[in-house]
């Protein structure tokens, strides 16, 4: 005969459709509530209760409840946006909009299992996404289901079991020696208000938002060193993330020689010097530019930046 289980220790049965079910109770704000493990064997079931129910007993209540994966995900980003980068935070909303709430929105967030987060990250390997992106995806994920276990709504995250994408990138090539002398030349003949900020880009190693924040404040031309204090990107101003991103960087003899001649008005066609390269360096949106008006259409920043260090360029 089957011994029947004490009060608190849960209730076991099977379905009609052979699945075992294990019942028990938890207390929460709301009140108490009924909540339940599944499995394919009873033994299995046991053991899910019996680990449930020990979490129960500590204090660590897991009350995702009824939520699924994408209400979850629309609670974290809410609850995340005041605290990152627009530019995190949108890219985060974007993976979650495009690859997590199609594939896995609808399965209940207490449920959701490694495997079937191993199958999204295969699935996504095997479209048109870079392996970089599908890398994205699982940090974004991983990201938020870390949150919802801080957060007591669930006990583990099921992406600490899967095999994380590799996310590899093919080496990108810089530019050589010739290649710069081009770029520069022509941006020198076509874009000559814009000229400094290639070649600050060319030399200094700076992101396309940072070349965009400088102000004339932050360039001693005497001294041959800028000081990287913002960024700006789609008209809004940020500082850096960290404290390495606030850094001095120092300037060689083409920059300075470059930013002399953009200050003294050589290369203004008319207009004030020290305005115009105001509105130059330090817009207040980026729209004021234009992306294109110091990228060339095409042209990654990245292709000239990491050539730094690699070239023996005139008055360096």
């Amino acid at each position: 005969m089957t011994k029947r289980r004490s009060k608190g220790e849960g209730t076991i049965y099977q379905r009609k459709d052979k699945r075992w079910v294990g019942m028990y109770t938890v207390d929460t704000l709301e009140g108490t509530k009924r909540r339940a493990v599944y499995g394919k064997t009873k033994k299995e079931i046991r053991t899910k209760l019996t680990e449930a129910i020990s979490n129960r007993d500590k204090g660590l209540v897991f009350d995702a409840g009824n939520l699924s994966v994408a209400e979850y995900l629309d609670r974290w980003l809410q609850g995340i946006e005041d605290s990152i980068g627009e530019r995190t935070w949108k890219r985060h909303e974007s993976i979650v909009r495009l690859h997590l709430k199609p594939a896995i929105g609808s399965t209940k967030l207490a449920v959701l299992s490694p495997l079937q987060v191993q199958s999204l990250y295969r699935a996504k390997s095997r479209t048109h996404l870079a392996p970089g992106s599908v890398k994205r995806i699982h940090t974004t994920l991983h990201k938020a289901l870390k949150q919802a276990v801080r957060w007591q709504m669930i006990p583990r995250n099921p992406c600490d079991s899967v095999d994380a994408p590799k996310g590899y990138r093919g080496e990108i090539k810089p530019f050589d020696k010739e290649q710069v002398r081009v770029l520069l030349n022509t941006a020198r003949e076509s874009q000559p208000r814009l000229y400094a900020l290639y070649v600050l880009g060319v030399t200094a190693g700076l992101r396309q938002s940072e070349l965009i924040g400088l102000q004339w404040g932050e360039l001693d031309l005497s001294g041959g060193r800028l000081t990287v204090k913002r960024s700006v990107f789609k008209g809004k101003v940020s500082t850096p993330k960290t404290a390495r991103g606030s850094r001095t960087v120092k300037l060689t003899g083409l920059a300075v020689d470059a930013l002399i001649r953009t200050s003294t008005g050589i290369v203004t066609f008319g207009y004030s010097p020290r305005a115009t390269v105001r509105r130059l360096i330090a817009p207040t949106s980026t729209n004021t530019i234009g992306v294109d008006c110091w990228k060339m259409r095409g042209f990654r920043v990245h292709r000239f930046t990491l050539a730094l260090g690699t070239l023996a360029l005139p008055c360096c």
